[in-house]
C-alpha cells in the first residue's frame, strides 16, 4: 500500500494483476480494499475476516508490522504506527540500520518525556473504531514530531517503542472492557504475530504494560505464523473471491455491508481456472 486514505476515497497497492497471473500462470486477486472503501468503509483491517474462521474463538489476534492493529471475533482496528517508525529511525543511525535487532539499541537508551507525551497526545488516538493508519498519517503527524524533537535517534527509538506499549496496552485494556460488556467472549490470550515480534525488547515493554494495566493475558507466539499468517491469511482471502464469497467484515472496517473484496487476474491459459469455478458450486 503506497497511499491510503479512506476518508477521501482512494486506496492505492502497488503491483500490476495482469502481469503477475501471467509470469504465474495461474489465477491472482489484487485490490482487496478499494470496493469496501466504496462503501463507505476504512479498507482495512482486512485480516480480521482470516482470523474468525481459521483461528480459535476467544483469542485476541495482534500483529506487530509497519502498522499495529488488533482484533478479536469481527471486531479490529489498528493501533498505532510500529515497524514504520522503528525501521525508519534506525536507518537515521551512524551508520545506518535496516532495524533494530532484538531492539537492543532501543533497550539501552533513554526515553525522552516530552517526546512521548506528543506522540500519546496525538488526537487520532482518540476516535473510536473502525479507524485504519496509513503512510500519509505517519508522514503528517508523527514525523514532525520525530524532527522537532531535541532527543538523539537512540532516544527517539526508546521512546518511539515505549510509546507503542503505551498505545498496545490501552487499546487491549478498552478492547477487552468492549468484551465483557457487550455479547463477545473475555480473551484470555494474545496470539501475536509480524517482524515486530522479534523485537524482544518490544515485545517486553508490551508485556510490562499490560501487567501495569491489570492485563493477566498469555502473550502467544507461534514460529510459523510469526512472519507469515498475514500471508496465508491474504491466500485465503484470495480464495473467497474467487468461490463468489463475502471476504471484508463491516463489522470491522465501518463499510455499509460484508462485501467481496478483490479484482481477479486470469492467466493466459483458461484451464487453470477452471478448478476455482467447480469449487463455487461446492458446499461447505
Amino acid at each position: 500500500t503506497v497511499f491510503h486514505q479512506p476518508a477521501r476515497k482512494f486506496s492505492v497497492q502497488i503491483g500490476d494483476g495482469e502481469t503477475l497471473a501471467t509470469y504465474l500462470n495461474m489465477p491472482l486477486v489484487t485490490q482487496f480494499r478499494q470496493k469496501d472503501v466504496a462503501l463507505g468503509g476504512e479498507g482495512a483491517p482486512l485480516v480480521p475476516f482470516g482470523e474468525k474462521h481459521l483461528f480459535p474463538k476467544g483469542m485476541l489476534f495482534m500483529n506487530l508490522g509497519g502498522i499495529v492493529n488488533l482484533s478479536i471475533d469481527a471486531m479490529g482496528f489498528d493501533i498505532c504506527i510500529c515497524n514504520m517508525a522503528l525501521n525508519r529511525l534506525a536507518g537515521l543511525l551512524d551508520p545506518p540500520a535496516a532495524y533494530d535487532a532484538g531492539g537492543a539499541i532501543a533497550a539501552s537508551s533513554q526515553v525522552d518525556p516530552t517526546l512521548l507525551n506528543a506522540l500519546d497526545g496525538l488526537p487520532w488516538y482518540e476516535l473510536p473504531p473502525p479507524k485504519s493508519l496509513g503512510k500519509e498519517w505517519f508522514e503528517t503527524w508523527v514525523i514532525p514530531l520525530l524532527k522537532a524533537s531535541n532527543a538523539t535517534v537512540r532516544s527517539q527509538m526508546a521512546t518511539y517503542t515505549e510509546h507503542i506499549a503505551n498505545k498496545v496496552a490501552s487499546a487491549v485494556l478498552q478492547t477487552v472492557n468492549r468484551c465483557k460488556t457487550g455479547a463477545l467472549m473475555s480473551p484470555t490470550a494474545i496470539l501475536m504475530s509480524g517482524g515486530g515480534v522479534h523485537n524482544d525488547y518490544l515485545v517486553a515493554r508490551i508485556r510490562q504494560k499490560m501487567s501495569d494495566a491489570g492485563l493477566n493475558l498469555d502473550i502467544l507466539t507461534d514460529p510459523s505464523l510469526i512472519d507469515h499468517k498475514e500471508a496465508m491469511i491474504f491466500a485465503f482471502l484470495g480464495l473467497q473471491v474467487l468461490l463468489g464469497r463475502s471476504n471484508v467484515l463491516a463489522s470491522v472496517t465501518g463499510a455499509r455491508q460484508d462485501s467481496i473484496g478483490g479484482s481477479i487476474h486470469l492467466p493466459s491459459r483458461m484451464e487453470h481456472f477452471q478448478l476455482p469455478l467447480q469449487c463455487r458450486h461446492v458446499k461447505t
